[in-house]
């Protein structure tokens, strides 16, 4: 992803927007570098032009919310 802009959101997790570079979806995990860091994040929401979509090809100008992974819970 071509990021633009990075907000951190205390406690809940990552909000990054960007132009992408591989197609996403909601739920998929990806391994993210932040600070120096690389982690495992859930993307737990996508905007495209302030609608809510579930999937976005590359080339796309996203809004990405991510939080940490963790299994679903059955």
């Amino acid at each position: 992803m071509r990021v633009g802009d990075t907000f951190v959101i205390s406690g809940r997790g990552l909000t990054v927007t960007g132009e992408l570079l591989l197609p996403v979806r909601v739920d998929e995990k990806l391994d993210v570098l932040h600070d120096g860091k690389e982690r495992p994040l859930r993307v737990t929401g996508m905007l495209i032009d302030k609608e809510q979509v579930e999937s976005a090809v590359p080339g796309t100008k996203v809004a990405l919310m991510l939080s940490k992974w963790q299994l679903p819970t059955i």
